[in-house]
């Protein structure tokens, strides 16, 4: 019986498309502050791209030029979003990156019973999708509001940043929505798979599964085939979203000069 293969999860590779559309509007020339923005644009690329964030500590204030804010908003919120996403995965007890070894597995399929882990993997990834998906946004807005705070760039930019941010709220509540609907279906063929385990056979010596009734493998591969469909949707969206927010990072930086 074919594995599911592991989707990265989307909130992760959301990156820069909630917040580069808003970043946008501040992009004017500055020559005097140019070495100050294009610091900034270099570790806004850095992030964008997965690098490592050293903003929300101390000793990382915001810059003077006013473009140079624009993109020191937007890194951070990035490092906001990457330890939203870390931290509430931890509470959840999970790595949404790294399902349990057993995971995919003929061996899984065929000992369900022997590998409970794999069961509280998924109910804890439902939860954590429909966490992030009432939560994140509203946390996020919180917390880029203490950010601006610390710049000059006035309420205009602010209500623009918010207005691209929200934008994204649907569609980043459709792919939570799609993702734990997918965990679910995880859950239930665990449960599933169980109720059968007397009818289902694991060969370690061929590494294969064999099924006693056609109707239970049937069913197995119903629920496996509409999880994997839900993974792969979500999956989608995130490509989406990485893409536009590449493409937006490259319009911002070049409009500043960031090279």
């Amino acid at each position: 019986m074919p594995a599911i293969p592991h989707q990265r999860h989307p909130f992760r590779l959301i990156r820069a498309a909630a917040l580069l559309t808003a970043v946008s509007l501040a992009a004017a020339a500055c020559g005097d502050k140019q070495a100050e923005i294009d610091s900034q644009a270099q570790a806004l690329r850095v992030a964008a791209a997965g690098g490592l964030v050293s903003g929300l500590r101390a000793g990382d204030p915001a810059p003077r030029a006013q473009e140079a804010q624009a993109l020191w908003i937007a890194r951070r919120g990035l490092a906001r979003m990457k330890h939203l996403a870390d931290s509430v995965s931890k509470q959840h007890g999970i790595d949404v990156n790294q399902p349990p070894v057993a995971y995919g597995t003929q061996e899984y399929y065929g000992n369900p019973s022997d590998h409970p882990e794999v069961r509280e993997y998924f109910a804890q990834y439902a939860a954590y999708a429909r966490d992030m998906r009432e939560h994140a946004f509203v946390w996020l807005r919180r917390t880029l509001s203490e950010d601006m705070e610390q710049t000059r760039l006035g309420s205009d930019f602010q209500r623009e940043m918010f207005r691209g941010l929200d934008s994204r709220l649907p569609p980043f509540r459709r792919a939570m929505d799609t993702a734990g609907n997918a965990a679910d279906e995880m859950v239930q063929l665990h449960d599933f798979l169980v109720s059968i385990d007397d009818r289902v056979h694991y060969s370690p010596s061929r590494r294969e599964v064999s099924f006693e009734r056609q109707s239970d493998m049937a069913r197995a591969q119903e629920l496996e085939q509409h999880a994997r469909a839900a993974f792969q949707e979500a999956a989608q969206y995130a490509a989406r979203a990485e893409q536009e927010g590449r493409q937006q990072l490259q319009t911002v930086t070049t409009l500043l000069g960031g090279s």
